[in-house]
């Protein structure tokens, strides 16, 4: 039986329709599974507009809510595609992040069995995740090599030749200090390195060519794509899951950065490789005089320091007028006259010291080809840009670290590049994410972040939104307090988070994750805590605990785990051990350059935050609810404590199914009761 009407690959049936009618057939209730698959109607559309997609090449976004099941979703058509296609041989998988790669190779095994579909099936990782040979013999032979470290070695390479595998992900034991200084660092002169046979990272890298199933991350895809093609090439298909990500990833990957140091250095480089060729051949400056290279690095350093002020500025008025969006470090700045002249004036003698380059080399028909002046011509390139000031190509922005330091950073107003390239090789493509589509129930947010135009290389379809299937109306239930302090008043702020925190762990015995937008909130609530004399421990994460404190918040499922950052997403922790979450803030975005002109597109304020900032907070806050609920059988409690909840709650409640809402404390008491605790019976 076919259902399509046009076969662009001419299967002779369609096995996907009836893989998902045989789970029709076989279906009793909801949570009935059938080798290891739970039947979803929802899926089985899902899965039928993916082979839709498939058969007539086409470019396919599509929303698909917790618990629909995404990745069997898209993989099942994707089997029997390569199953019947002769000229269907490669797709390539993106997700966010190497955890996620592992997991899909996992259900493409388990598919893969159960259909009795053999494929063969590679994970695709950046060099740094290998180990290099090369590096891990230099570093043994080190005379001043620890004990310490040279055991680890031994560790290292003896777990490297049981397992046949230079991976990080599977020598975890190794400590990062070592992996450090024996990781892949370019991978430019692998083939010639004399480690070369015995490599396990070129072992790898040569399956991948074979392979009809290739699993890597955003960041690899997006640099193999622009780049070197290993893993894109000849690919029949793309899909490209937790998609929401995707920009964040494209931005990081075209980002620049302009440091004070590097730039001074560089200049000083330059100037004493033009010295010495110089002096070696009896060639004087065409300059009046030779100093201006100081004044170039005098110059380089007023305009940091203006831009520190002006950002700092920047950062204080913003942080007091405007209650929507939270601060951050990383600060925009605007343009001054006095930045103006000070551009100009570093463009000026920055024409001077190229124009002593060219003068050498035309006098004595060379190159110098050496990487400080590729950098200089680089940094002159960024200034010039960034002396367009509005007709600028780029956005740019300062960091600020300790000791008052500054780093501007620029990454293209537009995300040109990584669409355009996924497109004009004229495969089916398909976005994928449970948060793609915006507070309208449009997909325009996500196309305008990647630069996704429709018509120019490939038909895109806009796909459904499939809403999770789990009965949160019965099994979730959202609290707020709109009487809490206002984050201006700091102080009262935070005790009334403490206290309003204390109450909700209190209600579910801890189960609880609390989430904040910012570290000094988050470990300020945690020392008001700390004291308390709970029945549960209360777990703090820091930087470089985030794997250890998500696997003791598993194993101890009463803890209550206070957390920023990586907890907002991509967190599976299934059970009862995260029956409480806490979301202390509106996760709106920071105040920073590229939300700026993100918003700077639209004229009035009501349309820079409906069409930027709603839509990427409505994306984070239900990354963050679907970490609640994770089976048809989870239960829980999900609290905002940011006043302004009131505000955006019917926004909030749309999106994330949460309708079944409370802003008595005693009703989350008789909930935790009867469906966290089981205990309404027991509780006076």
């Amino acid at each position: 039986m076919s259902i399509w009407k046009e076969d662009k690959y001419n299967l002779p049936e369609e096995k996907t329709y009836q893989f998902f009618e045989q789970l029709r057939k076989t279906k009793k209730d909801l949570d009935t599974k059938v080798n290891g698959i739970i039947y979803r109607d929802s899926q089985k559309k899902y899965a039928i507009d993916i082979m839709q997609a498939i058969r007539d090449k086409r470019v396919l976004l599509v929303e698909a809510g917790v618990g629909i099941g995404k990745s069997f979703g898209y993989l099942i058509p994707i089997f029997q595609t390569l199953d019947n296609v002769d000229t269907f041989n490669k797709v390539v998988i993106s997700t966010s992040s190497i955890a996620l790669q592992e997991q899909l190779i996992g259900d493409i095994n388990k598919i893969s069995e159960m259909l009795g579909i053999d494929v063969k099936v590679n994970i695709a990782k950046g060099i740094n995740n290998y180990a290099c040979l090369n590096r891990i013999k230099r570093l043994e032979e080190k005379d001043d090599t620890s004990d310490e470290k040279k055991e680890a070695l031994n560790n290292l390479v003896n777990r490297m030749e049981q397992l046949s595998s230079s991976d990080k992900e599977d020598l975890k034991d190794i400590s990062n200090v070592v992996w450090n200084e024996v990781n892949l660092q370019s991978r430019g002169k692998c083939s010639k390195c004399s480690y070369a046979k015995g490599c396990y990272y070129l072992k790898h890298q040569n399956k991948l060519p074979n392979s009809n199933i290739i699993v890597t991350n955003h960041a690899n895809f997006i640099k193999d794509i622009n780049e070197d093609g290993r893993v894109t090439e000849k690919a029949d298909m793309f899909v490209i899951d937790e998609a929401h990500q995707l920009e964040g990833n494209i931005r990081e990957h075209n980002k620049g950065t302009l440091d004070l140091y590097d730039i001074k250095k560089t200049i000083d480089r330059v100037c004493i490789n033009l010295d010495t060729y110089q002096r070696n051949n009896e060639v004087f400056s065409t300059e009046e005089e030779i100093s201006y290279p100081e004044n170039l690095k005098r110059e380089i350093e007023q305009l940091f320091s203006a831009i520190r002020r002006n950002a700092s500025l920047n950062f204080s008025k913003n942080k007091k007028t405007d209650d929507e969006i939270t601060d951050c470090s990383r600060l925009p700045f605007t343009y001054t006259r006095k930045i103006r002249d000070i551009l100009e004036n570093i463009l000026r003698d920055l024409d001077k010291l190229t124009r002593e380059i060219s003068l050498y080399e035309r006098k004595y028909s060379v190159v110098i080809r050496t990487n400080s002046v590729r950098k200089l011509a680089e940094i002159k390139a960024t200034f010039k840009d960034m002396a367009r000031t509005n007709n600028s190509i780029n956005i740019y922005w300062v960091e600020f670290y300790k000791n008052n330091k500054i780093i501007i950073d620029y990454t293209p107003k537009r995300n040109l590049g990584i669409a355009n390239s996924m497109l004009n090789k004229k495969i089916p493509a398909v976005f994928t994410s449970g948060t793609l589509t915006d507070n309208k129930n449009s997909y325009n947010y996500f196309m305008n972040g990647i630069n996704l135009e429709g018509n120019k290389y490939q038909t895109i379809t806009l796909g459904a939104s499939y809403p999770s299937p789990y009965d949160y109306e019965n099994n979730t239930l959202m609290y707020f307090n709109p009487d809490i302090s206002v984050p201006n008043d700091y102080n009262n702020y935070v005790i009334d988070l403490a206290i309003e925190i204390d109450k909700l762990i209190k209600a579910t015995n801890g189960k609880a994750l609390v989430l904040f937008t910012s570290k000094k909130c988050m470990n300020d609530c945690y020392k008001l805590l700390a004291s308390k004399n709970y029945d549960f421990p209360l777990l703090l994460q820091s930087n470089d605990n985030v794997t250890e404190i998500k696997q003791n918040f598993q194993d101890d499922t009463d803890s209550c785990l206070f957390a920023t950052g990586a907890f907002w997403e991509g967190v599976d922790i299934k059970g009862k051990s995260l029956s409480n979450l806490i979301i202390t803030h509106l996760p709106f975005d920071v105040v920073d350059a590229v939300s700026q002109y993100k918003a700077s597109r639209y004229a009035r304020d009501t349309e820079k935050f409906s069409e930027v900032y709603i839509p990427s907070m409505l994306t984070k806050f239900t990354q963050a609810a679907g970490r609640l609920i994770r089976s048809g059988t989870d239960t829980g409690v999900i609290s905002c404590l940011d006043p302004r909840f009131s505000k955006y709650q019917n926004l909030i409640c749309n999106k994330t199914g949460m309708t079944n809402c409370t802003k008595d404390i005693n009703d989350v008491i008789r909930f935790a009761d009867e469906k966290i605790l089981n205990t309404a019976k027991g509780r006076k």
